[in-house]
């Protein structure tokens, strides 16, 4: 996702999905990625979520062109397991749902930009609903 960044605000402006270089090495701390960004006179944001599903996609649909604020689009951005039961599985290194992760980057995209660099966190909260009993 791109922001376009003005003063001190920043405002959705685009959306790619990325894809996986097929020179990665399965389980590396380092992966690649190869996404289209748009070149730029003015500063953007680049956000990039992975493991998301097509949480992003939707979200980008329903926003239906919109001024968006960073803050709110991000605040906006909920995964849910799709399992029924919603447990995450962790069965094995071949058998998991992967964390969603999530990095950003800042930079003025030109003819001479080849290649960008974003550090990606496993963020993650979760949500804990507990009916208590009726104290009366």
């Amino acid at each position: 996702m791109a922001f376009h960044k003005d003063n001190n605000v920043s405002v959705f402006n685009y959306y790619y999905p990325g894809i996986l270089a097929s020179d990665n090495t399965p389980g590396a701390i380092t992966q690649n990625c190869r996404v289209k960004v748009r070149m730029a006179s003015h500063e953007q944001e680049l956000v990039i979520i992975t493991n998301a599903g097509t949480v992003v996609s939707d979200l980008v649909k329903s926003i239906n062109g919109q001024n968006t604020s960073k803050d709110d689009f991000l605040a906006k951005l909920e995964y849910s397991l799709p399992k029924a039961g919603n447990t995450w599985n962790a069965v094995s290194a071949s058998n998991f749902d992967a964390l969603p992760m999530w990095g950003e980057t800042s930079a003025t995209v030109t003819s001479k930009t080849t290649q960008l660099s974003a550090s990606l966190l496993r963020k993650y909260c979760f949500r804990y609903r507990q009916r208590l009993p009726d104290p009366r």
